[in-house]
């Protein structure tokens, strides 16, 4: 079968090794340029509108650390705005005791700690809250921190998560106050409870100050640890409260991401398939008229799809939902992710969004496997996931390199910057167009990759395995047999030729019967190849041929 192929003038370009690789270059950058054009497409589209819009999910609403405030970023400077700056790099000192941390007058309340010992003094009787005895109603009678103002400052997810009238609040707060005599609290000043009470008396250093002011002991560290525990929940709620604000932020933000491709992708539906269509039946119209005419009926073509759309109400809720609910839950889910991440490592803006589109991809892949609306085998589910995920980081890492390129451009060529855009667009485009369609590539010829490679490998193995005489011997025995091969063929094709030729001669002996001569030459026809239904069998099918 294989010798009468060879006999065929298009074998030699079909099953070359080279046509072979043309072939695989020319699918693989024709893959490429589907999705530079549709990255081009897509960066004039959603990604165009929401990098230019803040609050959309672009580029800009991405910040270094995240959206959630940690302490490991603070600590290195990184906040997520300036507020939560100044106060976690406000120093502790008698001012801001006095500022933060001794209550504070609102129209609705006075939690000032001498406002409150007044209404302290209204009670029948004042009982210290360390050792139980009587106070008197006068300046000796003092409010004391149980956690002291300068711990409390000194925390610092409090200063980060806790505005300051949230701190002077919890301070002066009366799970965190007891009353006592003037010298019991200038002796504890700003010590932790427990501490004090085992150090040596100021006055009698043979006494602790538990001795000295005789506390019980048990009694103080449960009053320490009741205040602690509600330092630390007000903290946490704090704390939780921040994530969700900027959780629910980050979702809101992606949601309406989502809305906005839907747009695009109901536009494009409707708006620029048509186009399309009359785009490439626009040569078949001759004349001005002919093409005002087709324009006209390509403009109620659209109307006709917005109106059928527009009507299709229940499809455009449910989509609108979907959107907004596989947005919402994408930017809660990597808000919260990359806060867990910025608790350990700080990351960048563009780290930021690498991750949000991500967790996009990702959440829209788990969808895919759990509805598989198409009803895909799992080889084919898997490519497809393939392909979502790294389609959306491609568009991630080319809107990255934009920006690079841009900044990268007016650093180099100051007097230039009115083309850092264009040229930051440009290159965006080709590093997600390539990306995109290599990574297509790769996943619709992996099989093929990997065999190639493999072929790689054993060739490889073989050279290690084997010493250059063995090599050596195995090319010359190699080229024997295709010597022998090569003789066989010529042979072949020399038979086939002097079969033409004695079929030509035949065909052109006129000494013969007019019924074999024409015999002959259907058969040096067949020879030749020329198709069967070109071939002339009879009278009537040359009389025909020639009449009509």
């Amino acid at each position: 079968m294989k010798n009468e192929l060879i006999l065929k003038d298009s074998y030699f370009t079909e099953n070359n090794e080279f046509t072979l690789q043309k072939t695989k270059m020319t699918d693989f950058w024709k893959t490429i340029k589907s999705e530079v054009s549709q990255t081009t497409l897509q960066r004039f589209g959603i990604e165009y509108l929401v990098n230019k819009i803040d609050g959309f999910g672009g580029l800009n609403d991405f910040k270094d650390g995240g959206d959630i405030s940690t302490v490991n970023n603070a600590d290195k400077g990184v906040f997520v705005d300036d507020e939560h700056r100044q106060r976690y790099q406000l120093n502790y000192n008698k001012d801001t005791r006095k500022k933060y941390y001794e209550g504070r007058k609102t129209d609705s309340n006075d939690t000032r700690l001498a406002t409150q010992r007044k209404r302290l003094f209204q009670n029948e009787n004042v009982i210290d809250g360390y050792t139980g005895k009587n106070l008197s109603k006068d300046g000796s009678t003092h409010l004391d921190h149980i956690i002291s103002a300068k711990e409390i400052h000194e925390n610092k997810s409090a200063r980060l998560f806790m505005s300051n009238d949230e701190r002077n609040d919890m301070a002066v707060d009366e799970r965190n106050i007891v009353p006592t005599n003037s010298s019991l609290n200038q002796s504890k000043g700003e010590h932790d409870l427990d501490e004090w009470l085992d150090k040596p008396s100021s006055k009698d250093k043979s006494q602790t100050n538990q001795e000295r002011f005789e506390i019980n002991k048990e009694d103080a560290h449960e009053l320490k640890e009741d205040a602690k525990s509600f330092v630390n929940d007000k903290i946490n709620a704090a704390r939780a409260k921040e994530v969700t604000t900027a959780s629910i932020s980050r979702g809101v933000e992606q949601a309406k991401k989502q809305i906005v491709g839907l747009i695009f992708y109901y536009g494009q539906e409707i708006i620029v398939d048509s186009l399309k269509e009359l785009a490439l039946t626009w040569k078949n119209y001759s004349g001005i008229k002919q093409r005002l005419f087709a324009i006209k009926e390509c403009g109620n073509h659209i109307k006709d799809k917005v109106i059928t759309k527009i009507k299709d109400i229940k499809t455009i809720a449910k989509d609108i939902f979907n959107c907004v609910s596989e947005g919402f839950i994408s930017g809660v889910t990597a808000c919260i992710v990359e806060g867990i991440i910025n608790m350990f490592l700080t990351t960048v803006k563009n780290v930021s969004k690498l991750l949000q589109d991500g967790i996009t991809g990702l959440i829209s892949v788990v969808k895919l496997w759990i509805k598989n609306p198409e009803n895909l085998p799992k080889n084919e589910l898997v490519k497809s996931s393939i392909k979502l995920i790294s389609g959306i980081l491609a568009t991630s890492l080319g809107i990255i390199a934009e920006e690079s390129i841009k900044s990268g451009f007016v650093a180099v060529f100051p007097a230039l910057t009115f083309l850092a855009e264009p040229v930051g667009i440009v290159g965006g485009i080709l590093v997600t167009g390539c990306l995109s369609g290599l990574v297509l590539y790769i996943v619709d010829n992996f099989g093929k990759i990997v065999q190639s490679i493999k072929n790689s490998w054993e060739t490889i193995e073989f050279g290690l395995a084997n010493s250059v005489e063995d090599i050596e011997n195995r090319y010359q025995m190699l080229v024997s047999k295709i010597d022998e091969a090569y003789q066989g063929l010529l042979q072949q094709i020399e038979r086939h030729y002097k079969k033409l030729n004695k079929l030509s001669e035949l065909a052109y002996d006129t000494s013969m019967p007019v019924g074999e001569q024409f015999n002959a030459s259907i058969s040096y026809a067949r020879a030749t190849g020329v198709n069967e239904n070109k071939i002339l069998h009879n009278l009537d099918e040359i009389d025909a041929y020639f009449l009509n």
